[in-house]
């Protein structure tokens, strides 16, 4: 999934001193049972507690928790339905 503006991301800062992007974080995609997606502060987590990404403000990465949850719903109702 490409992020948009409502969806954009900063990447977070390794130990190393090192960035990483949101890909280095869990791993390129999304998968149907990572979902729902939660805040904790800035950052995105699995339902698992693994971190995806960190936005740049806690509202904002509820917000993107929101609309990643509200369309994993959609792409759900869209398989059972196909």
């Amino acid at each position: 999934m490409a992020p948009s503006a409502a969806t954009s991301v900063v990447p977070s800062i390794k130990a190393g001193g090192g960035r990483t992007m949101p890909d280095d974080i869990k791993g390129a995609d999304l998968e149907p049972d990572d979902f729902p997606v939660h805040a904790e502060s800035t950052e995105l987590k699995t339902q698992d507690g693994e971190k995806i990404a960190e936005a740049k403000s806690k509202k904002l990465a509820e917000e993107i928790a929101q609309r990643l949850n509200e369309q994993a719903q959609r792409e759900e109702e869209d398989r059972w339905s196909a």
